[in-house]
């Protein structure tokens, strides 16, 4: 059901679209002329026109902006950010397009469509690289779910790029000796072929970035909308991940939409095994959860997946104490950076 949007509403709202045709993406290049971003790699939309639903907005950006009309398959991202005084509330829809014939309006200057198998141009902006990821991430979803692929059986439902095997088995036993450790070894070797399939009926390896300032003295944690828990950001495994922390650093840039992370060291920095419930046609379950040490710069949140979560914010680590809202391995990992701290100094 489409809503149309009062414009007298103290947050404007923004749609943009991640196109697709077949196997391809589409990106813009703005035109030299743009005041905000003149030359920039871009995707379509913008501002909604009085009384407009955000499904005829996107619908009529991409005509104006492309030439181009397609089916919506899916919105993929809520997110905020700021234009001058005003905080703008965005939603980002998935467009499958008709054709591959664009005609550019004079607000762009270029356009590519961009393969599967082409990796994303380091001459994005971060932003566009995490709209593209998260794209092929729900697309991905729908093939799984209807057995088939939305994009005319070009973007194949796929494990072969997934963490192997022995580097998973490598990475679990360079973690100290304890009873979590041992379970998860245990469980590995049990279900080599499936350890990381989401649709495994015992459960499976999910990954987390444990994500804090470079002074160590704050963590990032989301909102979850489902738990109504402050937690680190992270999720299942999917196909385009080749390690555990390729999946928790994709999962935090998803889900945070922060930029700018990076790994002082790829080892475990925490283990959580715990259980989850019945749901749908998925049996009781156990989520054998692995924890990378994530850092970023305590920037702007105002790209945080309002899908999955409730929002995020920097938790200052001695804030972080037993109780609602924080969840047991919350506090552990909290105190274990603490101490990390103290012997460091």
């Amino acid at each position: 059901m489409e809503h149309a949007i009062d414009h007298d509403s103290k947050f404007p709202v923004a749609v943009k679209a991640v196109v697709f045709f077949e196997d391809t993406f589409l990106v813009l290049r703005r035109s030299a002329e743009d005041v905000q971003a003149a030359g920039e790699w871009d995707i379509p939309g913008w501002r909604l026109e009085s009384g407009e639903s955000p499904q005829a907005g996107i619908v009529r950006e991409i005509l104006e902006e492309t030439g181009l009309s397609g089916d919506i398959l899916a919105p993929s991202r809520i997110w905020t950010t700021r234009r001058g005084n005003d905080t703008c509330i965005g939603i980002t829809f998935i467009v499958r397009a008709s054709s591959t014939d664009v005609s550019l309006s004079h607000e762009h200057s270029e356009w590519r469509w961009i393969g599967p198998d082409r990796q994303i141009e380091s001459d994005f902006p971060d932003w566009l690289r995490l709209e593209i990821s998260a794209a092929r991430c729900v697309i991905r979803c729908f093939a799984s779910i209807s057995g088939t692929s939305v994009c005319h059986q070009k973007i194949p439902v796929t494990t072969a790029a997934m963490p192997c095997l022995s580097d998973t088995l490598e990475l679990l036993r360079a973690y100290p000796n304890d009873e979590s450790r041992n379970r998860l070894i245990s469980f590995v070797e049990s279900h080599p072929d499936s350890f990381v399939d989401r649709y495994n009926p015992v459960g499976h390896i999910t990954a987390s970035a444990w994500i804090v300032n470079p002074e160590r003295t704050h963590a990032l944690l989301i909102h979850h909308v489902k738990l109504g828990m402050l937690i680190q950001p992270g999720g299942h495994v999917d196909p385009e991940d080749t390690t555990l922390l390729a999946a928790a650093l994709r999962e935090a840039q998803e889900e945070t939409g922060i930029i700018g992370l990076s790994v002082p060291d790829p080892a475990i920095f925490d283990l959580d095994i715990h259980p989850v419930p019945a749901r749908g046609d998925m049996p009781a379950h156990t989520h054998y959860d692995i924890r990378f040490l994530i850092v970023a710069e305590m920037g702007s949140l105002d790209r945080v997946n309002m899908i999955e979560t409730h929002g995020a914010e920097w938790v200052p680590l001695d804030r972080i104490h037993p109780g609602h809202p924080f969840g047991n391995s919350i506090i552990r990992m909290a105190k274990k950076t603490l101490e990390q701290n103290k012997q460091e100094q």
